[in-house]
């Protein structure tokens, strides 16, 4: 699927695909550009060069900013989304979590896991986009359980791709925002 048509799929459906900032404002700007003096985190713009998206973790972020800047998407509009986004990295929606004996959301991990090494499929990645930062749920039944449940179903690896936690700007950045907010409420 071509670049182009890529956009095209984004505008048919009115997905927001870019976002200039909102409330940084740049230290020079002129027809061609806005220059940051010391950066924004309010700009996004998906498939603003022909570069490709090479890895899951990359993948995983830009799935993350659309998922926030559209929160209109329910899952199939999302499971469509990221296969618009990168057609190579075949996507599939599951859920880790179970409740008690009642039915979960579906389809859980530990089907599609199965599912998947009865197809011969040899390496999964997992990512865990609701969670900014891994908990030991998320390590012991992602990374430890469900890779073993995957290898004695002929499957030979499961990765978890890490959180943003995992990130040192991320966390920094974290922190300061944590700082930020608690300097505004002790001076109210």
């Amino acid at each position: 699927m071509s670049h182009e048509r890529n956009l095209k799929y984004l505008n048919d459906h009115r997905i927001i695909y870019r976002q200039q900032p909102i409330n940084d404002i740049p230290d020079q700007e002129n027809e061609v550009y806005m220059f940051y003096l010391n950066g924004t985190h309010e700009c996004y713009e998906l498939f603003r060069s022909s570069a490709k998206i090479t890895t899951y973790k990359s993948l995983k972020w830009h799935l993350l900013v659309l998922w926030y800047l559209n929160p209109q998407l329910d899952q199939d509009d999302f499971m469509k989304l990221a296969e618009i986004i990168d057609p190579d990295k075949p996507f599939k929606v599951c859920y880790q979590s179970t409740f008690g004996p009642e039915k979960w959301i579906q389809p859980n991990i530990v089907d599609v896991l199965e599912d998947l090494a009865e197809k011969g499929i040899k390496k999964v990645s997992v990512a865990c986009p609701s969670f900014t930062a891994d908990c030991l749920e998320t390590l012991e039944e992602i990374a430890v359980e469900n890779h073993e449940d995957f290898e004695n179903n002929g499957g030979e690896y499961v990765k978890l791709i890490p959180s943003l936690n995992d990130n040192d700007d991320w966390v920094k950045g974290f922190a300061n925002y944590l700082h930020d907010k608690e300097l505004e409420a002790s001076s109210k």
